[in-house]
C-alpha cells in the first residue's frame, strides 16, 4: 500500500505549540521502588537506604521476598526530613 493511501494518523497530523503533546501509549508511574532505585532517587548509597528502612525511618514492604519503598512513602521521608 503506497503511504499517501494511508489514512492520517488521528492527533498527529493537527499538532501545534498550544496543543498538549500527544501520547500514543499512557506512561506506567510506579507505585513503588526497589532499594537500590530509591538511593538513586535520593541521591544516596543502598546501604544508607537499608540503614533508614531497619531504624524504621524509612518504610518499605517485602512483596514475594523483593523489598521495595513506596513512591509515597519517599516523598513522606523528605517531607519529613527538609531543612
Amino acid at each position: 500500500m503506497p503511504l499517501e493511501a494511508l489514512p492520517p494518523t488521528p492527533g498527529l497530523h493537527d499538532l501545534s505549540l498550544d496543543q498538549p503533546k500527544f501520547t500514543p501509549f499512557p506512561v506506567a508511574v510506579p507505585l513503588a521502588l526497589s532499594v537500590d532505585d530509591t538511593a538513586k532517587a535520593l541521591g544516596i548509597g543502598a546501604t544508607l537506604v537499608w540503614r533508614l528502612i531497619k531504624d524504621k525511618k524509612l518504610k518499605a514492604v517485602k512483596i514475594y521476598g523483593r523489598t521495595v519503598v513506596p513512591v509515597a512513602e519517599i516523598e513522606s521521608f523528605l517531607i519529613r526530613n527538609a531543612q
